[in-house]
């Protein structure tokens, strides 16, 4: 009877820990297999790292907060994704149109999280988190991706 009783302790606590929330931000330096991003090259996935855990917030202002915070690390993340090279099986005309628009996007988002303005900030993240994903489709790296069909826990944000 003990040890069930460290058993099930055991399980229940690898239970809580599978329902806890997954860290904000991943020290991951090369290609990582996503579900549903392919193999992404290292610079997409370091902005992806920044983007997905505030796009994949509730919407409340603590998204528009924690967004806001983020900001500097998209800077940097947006600095080194333009300053990068195609990829193998990228498209070069569709990367290079890339780099501007994902720019004025995030110039666009900062604009707004300098401004507190929260009536056009979840427009402008949008914004972004599409201009982000120009990157992504001219990579290469998401032939199968279709945008618009994940859902995510507690709420349907798009796809990231």
């Amino acid at each position: 009877m003990k040890n069930f009783s460290v058993v099930a302790l055991m399980l229940g606590l690898g239970l809580a820990a599978c329902g806890s929330k997954a860290p904000a931000t991943s020290t991951a330096a090369k290609p990582v297999m996503h579900d549903d991003h392919g193999n992404m090259p290292v610079e997409i996935t370091k902005f992806h790292d920044v983007l997905a855990p505030v796009w994949h917030d509730d919407k409340n202002p603590e998204r528009m907060a924690n967004t806001c915070g983020a900001v500097p690390k998209f800077e940097e993340s947006t600095a080194a994704l333009v300053a990068s090279p195609v990829p193998a099986g990228g498209d070069k005309d569709k990367w290079a149109a890339a780099g501007p628009t994902l720019t004025a996007a995030l110039a666009d988002l900062k604009a707004k999280c300098d401004a507190k303005d929260a009536a056009n900030f979840e427009a402008s993240f949008a914004a972004m988190h599409t201009a982000f994903h120009g990157f992504m489709e001219a990579s290469g790296a998401m032939k199968e991706h279709k945008e618009g069909e994940h859902k995510h826990q507690g709420g349907e944000h798009g796809a990231h």
